[in-house]
């Protein structure tokens, strides 16, 4: 699916609205993303999260995460697609041991949705 296939299944699935918009930020806008009119159309959804997870097929993703709002949703349809571990957790915490007097990091290959 390319760029303007992607922006056609915006607009076929109600998602993608023109007009004049007042975002959160206080900025205005001629366009506006819906994404639960998106999100309600599973086969958009699906060839949606295909399409970004060829994309990434080649980046070696380690784990996929998405926001509680919607992104959940993404998150999990594009980790099946790649294989990847999908935390079903609200929040991940590394918790730093108390003998080391600096943080302990961790590094994943994260695709964040």
């Amino acid at each position: 699916m390319n760029s303007e296939n992607i922006i056609q299944n915006f607009r076929k699935s109600g998602a993608l609205l023109d007009g004049h918009f007042l975002l959160t930020s206080g900025r205005h806008s001629d366009k506006y993303f819906e994404k639960f009119l998106l999100l309600s159309q599973p086969k958009i959804v699906e060839e949606l999260c295909d399409s970004i997870a060829k994309y990434f097929k080649d980046k070696k993703v380690e784990i996929v995460v998405g926001a509680a709002t919607g992104g959940i949703l993404l998150a999990y349809e594009v980790g099946v697609k790649l294989k990847n571990r999908f935390p079903m957790k609200k929040k991940i915490f590394l918790k730093k041991k108390k003998m080391l007097k600096k943080p302990l990091m961790i590094y994943w290959r994260l695709l964040r949705i």
